[in-house]
This record gives structure tokens, sequence and C-alpha cells, in this order.
């Protein structure tokens, strides 16, 4: 690594931050082997919405979970997405009656990771209500720059992420 970091390595970098945000929000909670910030609070009462990224570009997905917010955030490696393991986890550990969002933005390995991971949590019926992907899109990137795999959705994401407190069935948000 180059001696123009801050740390000589990046060997639990990933953790070191997520650790950040929980020592000053008592609301927050961290799952260690799995690098998941979840909100303490949520309430299965409500659609729970999940999101996932890659460390490296923080604070970023995890500083969303909280009140009308996001439920959980679940973080890879540097610039590496969670597994599909890691949010299956996720999903089974936030119960919600009325249902789960797993809100992604469009990078091929999120889409791949979130979908196996919403395949198995309804098949292995994990909570009462259903789970489906929401893949946010948008206009900040033209479709020529990034032609063959479209929009990223980062702008349009962070939008998604705000109806936390929607009661809402979670099919008449996806009709």
């Amino acid at each position: 690594m180059s001696s123009k970091h801050l740390f000589p390595n990046a060997d639990g970098l990933v953790l070191k931050y997520l650790k950040g945000p929980i020592s000053w929000n008592p609301s927050l909670s961290l799952i260690p082997c799995d690098k998941v910030v979840f909100d303490t609070r949520h309430s299965p009462n409500l659609v729970s919405i999940i999101s996932r990224g890659g460390a490296g570009h923080e604070p970023a997905w995890y500083g969303y979970v909280g009140a009308n917010m996001l439920a959980v955030a679940a973080s890879g490696d540097i610039f590496a997405s969670p597994s599909a393991r890691q949010v299956k986890t996720v999903i089974k550990n936030t119960p919600s009656d009325e249902g789960t969002i797993l809100v992604v933005t469009n990078y091929t390995e999120d889409c791949l990771h979130l979908g196996m991971a919403c395949e198995k949590a309804n098949a292995a019926r994990y909570q009462k209500g259903p789970v489906a992907v929401i893949n946010c899109g948008d206009v900040s990137v033209g479709k020529k720059v990034n032609g063959l795999v479209g929009r990223r959705g980062l702008p349009g994401k962070l939008l998604g992420e705000r109806f936390r407190e929607i009661k809402l069935k979670l099919e008449l948000i996806l009709v």
C-alpha cells in the first residue's frame, strides 16, 4: 500500500469506521461478523427498508440508518458489495409484518447479491410479508456514458431510502 494512506493496510478498517456511529447513537447497533448496522427501535409493524454497499466511499449507507429511514445497512469490504449471505442474514433478523424492500443501486454485483438474497428469503418465508428489490436508476449519468450497464442510481437511491415510515402494504408500494 502507498505511504500516502493514513493506515498501513486495509485490515479491519471497515469495522473501525462502522463502530463510529454506534458509539454516539444509542439507537444503533452493530453485528460485527456481518458488518451490519441496524436501528434497534425498528418496529415490525413497518415496512423494513434495507440497503447495502461497498465500503470505501463512506460514510454512506450506514449513515442513513435510523428513524424514518433505513432499518438496516449491510456493508461489504472496501469497494465490494456485501454477499448474498450477509443480506439474507439481515432480512432474517429484521422482522417485518408488512414486508421488506431491498434498495439497490444499478451495480451488477449489488443487483446479483440482493436478487439472490430476496429469492432465498421469499422461498424460506423468513417474514410474514414479502421481500422485494427496488433497483434505483436515475439521470445522474447519461445513457451514452454507461451504455450497457445503465445508470447507477446514487441520488435516486437516497430518495428511496426515505420511505421507511410508510405503513402501506409492500404490494401497494411496488404497484
